[in-house]
């Protein structure tokens, strides 16, 4: 702090804290200027209680603590989820159409879906967002799985057609939920993006459930693992109050 007098004058070392002679606590939304900083840097404070610069991370990174210190970590690191897409009651989750958002560098995708269907029948039909940032249409796309206790198959499609062309009931609330895993390595041509799914919907007075597997081969250019980069609803189906949400983890790049 400055100081001038007989015995001194410039600055000398000093404490914030209660109201002295060494000066008050300092007011952390009126700093002005810390040196060697850059927008969205953040400050800890070292073995030595010394104040520490820690550069902005990438977009996506998350924050981590290491053993002593924090750091930054690449979106997906292993062992941590990243909330990707978090859409409640607006145009994306009402449409179920996330747009397309960057998830090629994931290991594992998990989606959910609520909504309330509240005009058509329409079966579900999804296609997904691809490494390309376009709705995935190659016609490299199947599923199996159970509508009840019935088995469905199909493949060669150009969407997902996860109820198999059964219908769904107007006027009913709809749970869906997926999880997708990355093409091996080195098969971003020739690989798949494949997992599960379920869906669940009251009919009447019944619950309907219908779970299986899905498949997407390549159709596209980029060399990305993970083939699934958001979601479109193919249908003419009506949904309000919906509820979006999308997580990955892993890294499939290291």
């Amino acid at each position: 702090m400055p100081a001038s007098g007989s015995a001194i004058s410039g600055t000398v070392a000093h404490k914030h804290q209660a109201d002295s002679a060494t000066g008050g606590p300092l007011d952390a939304n009126s700093i002005t200027e810390f040196s060697s900083t850059s927008t969205g840097s953040l400050i800890y404070f070292d073995a030595s209680s010394q104040t520490v610069n820690l550069p902005a991370g990438n977009s996506g990174d998350t924050l981590t603590m290491g053993a002593s210190l924090p750091a930054w970590s690449a979106g997906g690191a292993a062992g941590s989820w990243v909330e990707l897409i978090n859409e409640r009651d607006n145009a994306a989750a009402n449409t179920f159409d996330t747009g397309y958002i960057d998830c090629g560098s994931y290991r594992v995708l998990d989606i959910f879906y609520s909504a309330y269907l509240s005009s058509g029948t329409d079966p579900f039909d999804i296609r997904v967002y691809d490494p390309d940032g376009v709705p995935a249409s190659a016609a490299t796309q199947g599923a199996a799985g159970m509508v009840g206790n019935t088995f469905y198959q199909n493949g060669n499609l150009t969407s997902l057609q996860l109820s198999f062309g059964q219908s769904l009931a107007t006027g009913r609330s709809l749970a869906f939920g997926m999880r997708a895993v990355c093409s091996p390595v080195g098969k971003p041509s020739g690989g798949a993006t494949s997992g599960t799914f379920w869906i669940t919907q009251r009919k009447s007075y019944d619950a309907s459930f219908i779970t299986g597997n899905f498949v997407l081969v390549d159709g596209f250019t980029a060399t990305d693992l993970m083939f699934i980069n958001g979601l479109q609803d193919q249908s003419s189906n009506t949904w309000t109050d919906g509820i979006l949400t999308v997580y990955g983890a892993g890294n499939n790049t290291t």
